[in-house]
């Protein structure tokens, strides 16, 4: 009679058997197109890279300006003498007026120059120019300008107003003219005669 088998013991009944040839091919091919790891920071941008050495820079006591060299060197405004010349119909000044005056008190303030209000009194262009002189005035000491001058002159001829303005700078010994575009685009005055008779730079304040 044959003998029962005796069963093995707890700790051998799960022991793991060889792998066979086919799991070994699916582990190989399984390590074969696993993705590499890449780091977080191999993965950061070149800016980051670049923010990091700034401010390694920066808390070193090394710091470095990006400004041009041209930037860094542009010499100051040198202008001595602005004349501020205003051809305008209302009392008050029109937004394009008052775009003038806040350019010639800045440009007055940084070099600081000297400005002289020109009022150019014309039938067309020209109301209560006393109160247009006060008006101007008013917005300049409010832009920080202090000490300014105010003349008037009047057109006695159709279409002179760039003659008068002309002759203004030449006999104040100005070195800047500063006009808002909107006289020019309401037609106040003759653009080609103005760039005929003047002899210096023309700052014409966009509006």
């Amino acid at each position: 009679s044959s003998t029962p088998s005796t069963p093995a013991p707890a700790h051998q009944q799960h022991t793991r058997s060889p792998p066979t040839q086919r799991s070994i091919t699916m582990h190989a091919t399984t390590q074969l197109h696993k993705p590499a790891f890449t780091s977080r920071s191999a993965s950061r941008p070149a800016r980051w890279a670049t923010q990091t050495s700034a401010a390694a820079r920066s808390s070193s006591g090394v710091t470095r300006s990006s400004a041009s060299p041209a930037a860094e060197t542009a010499p100051p405004l040198q202008f001595k003498h602005v004349l501020l010349a205003v051809l305008d119909k209302q009392t008050f000044l029109t937004e394009g007026s008052k775009a003038a005056v806040a350019m010639a008190a800045e440009i007055s303030l940084k070099a600081t120059a000297k400005i002289t209000v020109l009022v150019v009194e014309d039938p067309d262009t020209s109301n209560e120019p006393q109160k247009q002189l006060e008006t101007v005035g008013w917005h300049l000491r409010d832009r920080g300008c202090s000490t300014y001058e105010l003349l008037h002159r009047v057109v006695t001829e159709p279409g002179p107003a760039g003659v008068l303005i002309s002759e203004a700078a030449d006999e104040l010994g100005v070195d800047l003219v500063v006009l808002s575009s909107a006289a020019v685009h309401a037609k106040h005055i003759n653009m080609n005669l103005l760039a005929d008779v003047l002899d210096v730079p023309l700052l014409l304040v966009p509006y």
